[in-house]
């Protein structure tokens, strides 16, 4: 019974706590609020979409997935965080048959401000990473 009751507490704590982190709106609705979150934009396939990354570990692991799924045929773009208009674009490749330096190549374009684009070359065995501001 004395676990039961020590459950039924712990439950009642955290179950507060998670309202805690949430604010209602004038309308009702809860709105969840993330400190240090960023929006980035991406496409699978042309088929766009939106991830909210928090912080560098949470980027690269965003990062393995999107090469773990290039290396299952799909083509990756993820946009810059600021995209330009410019007449002249910086455009840079790299070729690796390493999945871990793909990973960190993406990692350090998408920081640095570039779209990247990511496809796997089956035959090949090898990552091709394109990045462009």
């Amino acid at each position: 019974m004395r676990k039961k009751v020590f459950f039924a507490a712990l439950l009642a704590i955290l179950c507060a706590m998670s309202f805690s982190c949430s604010k209602i709106s004038d309308d009702g609705d809860f709105v969840v609020t993330r400190i240090n979150a960023h929006k980035i934009e991406y496409s699978i396939d042309d088929v766009q979409k939106t991830a909210l990354i928090g912080n560098r570990r949470g980027l690269y692991n965003f990062m393995e997935e999107m090469v773990f799924l290039a290396q299952r045929g799909h083509r990756i773009v993820i946009q810059s965080e600021n995209p330009t208009k410019a007449s002249t674009k910086d455009v840079q490749s790299y070729n690796t048959r390493s999945r871990k330096n793909a990973i960190d190549w993406c990692v350090k374009m998408h920081e640095a401000g570039y779209t990247v684009e990511l496809i796997y070359d089956e035959d090949a065995k090898t990552y091709h990473c394109k990045a462009t501001k």
